[in-house]
């Protein structure tokens, strides 16, 4: 079977799963939405949860088989309303069908999914040279040999009872401190802020990165991104996660700053 074929032949079936799923999505972000209306003052680490299971529902399945169900709704209206709907247009019967051009054997969600495959494909091309770049970084790098360092993260560790390894690297290539990896963690620290060496800079930065580390934050942040890479069309998924990139860090520096 070609890959033509397989397209082809799916189409419609992932088309359906990408834009039940949405309407999922949306529904549950207008319900955050909401509480964080009536909540102003709704802690971060409980939005944060709240934002976690709306992205985590774009990777269940779309019905449950229950009757009373979202899901169940949804596939309906979806699937039976909408084309009852729109069938009083031979053109939208058509698309909906999947009918429009069947003389070449093409389709409206042929095209669709053609364009998402590709860019799935390209986002992800993007995403795996960033990986293999920090990898490389890793393989190159030695790590940094100093006292205080030393002590400093052996401090932040008891304080978040972490029990893994933890290599501290400066990097030239970077100039955000940023964490690396989950179960060795490498910390990644500008060279300039290391010259430096000072106390009351670097200290807040390794509290942080550790509060990360503490967090595992590295294990969700594959999820988001694989999450980001299959809705890329979804606005919605690109705001939802930057948000969470944004609590994250608020998260990390409330953390970092409990003495």
């Amino acid at each position: 079977m070609s890959f033509f074929q397989w397209i082809l032949e799916n189409a419609e079936a992932v088309m359906a799963l990408l834009l039940v799923n949405s309407f999922y999505v949306a529904l549950l972000a207008c319900f955050v939405l909401v509480l964080k209306i009536i909540y102003p003052k709704l802690s971060c680490g409980v939005e944060y949860a709240l934002w976690c299971v709306v992205l985590f529902r774009l990777v269940l399945p779309t019905n449950f088989s229950l009757h009373y169900s979202l899901g169940y709704y949804s596939h309906h209206l979806f699937e039976t309303e909408l084309p009852d709907l729109l069938t009083g247009s031979g053109f939208w019967e058509g698309w909906l069908q999947g009918q429009v051009f069947e003389q070449s054997g093409f389709s409206w969600m042929v095209l669709f999914v053609a364009i998402w495959l590709l860019a799935v494909g390209l986002i992800s091309i993007k995403y795996l040279a960033l990986k293999i770049k920090l990898s490389k970084l890793l393989n190159q790098a030695h790590p940094i040999e100093d006292p205080w360092l030393d002590k400093a993260i052996n401090q932040w560790r008891r304080e978040f009872g972490v029990m893994r390894q933890i290599i501290l690297i400066d990097s030239d290539d970077f100039l955000s401190p940023f964490t690396f990896g989950l179960f060795s963690p490498v910390i990644f620290i500008p060279s300039d802020l290391i010259k430096e060496k000072n106390p009351k800079i670097l200290e807040p930065i390794i509290a942080h990165e550790m509060a990360h580390i503490k967090r595992l934050d590295a294990a969700w942040l594959v999820f988001q991104n694989i999450v980001q890479i299959l809705y890329c069309f979804n606005p919605m998924v690109w705001l939802i996660v930057r948000r969470l990139n944004g609590l994250r860090e608020e998260i990390c520096d409330q953390k970092s700053a409990q003495p």
